[in-house]
């Protein structure tokens, strides 16, 4: 019984000190995109490479929290898109200028991922649009 309470709080204590919630001052992308995938492939395929390949990959090269994100309901319903949580608006502009180009970092961190970028390509092809938000 002294197990199950020590774990029990232990996992409440891990998930207290290791929960993230967005902050003020955080900086939120949001693409959407429109996929085209490739004949003979699969979307099961391409969100595998997305998020087993490509997402990890993003996240240890850079200081970015990344998700994949599934419209399910409204306006894009059935829709993914990723969202991008950088700690604050100069930790973004490491990355990217105001324009939305990439910084000479974020040059640096693409060619770093730039094997996943091509695996996901070889399945199909993709646009995006994109807004950045501020936490208040």
């Amino acid at each position: 019984m002294k197990k199950i309470i020590f774990v029990t709080a232990f996992i409440i204590m891990a998930g207290i000190a290791y929960g993230q919630t967005l902050q003020k001052g955080n900086v939120v992308r949001v693409h959407v995109y429109t996929i085209n995938l490739d004949p003979d492939v699969t979307m099961n395929q391409y969100l595998e490479v997305w998020a087993n390949k490509l997402a990890p990959a993003l996240e240890e090269n850079s200081e970015v929290k990344y998700f994949i994100i599934k419209g399910i309901q409204g306006e894009c319903e059935n829709c993914f898109g990723d969202m991008w949580i950088f700690e604050s608006k100069a930790v973004q502009d490491k990355y990217f200028k105001e324009d939305g180009t990439l910084t000479k970092t974020g040059q640096e961190v693409q060619e770093k991922i730039q094997p996943e970028l091509d695996e996901l390509a070889r399945l199909g092809t993709s646009t995006q649009t994109y807004t950045d938000w501020i936490v208040q």
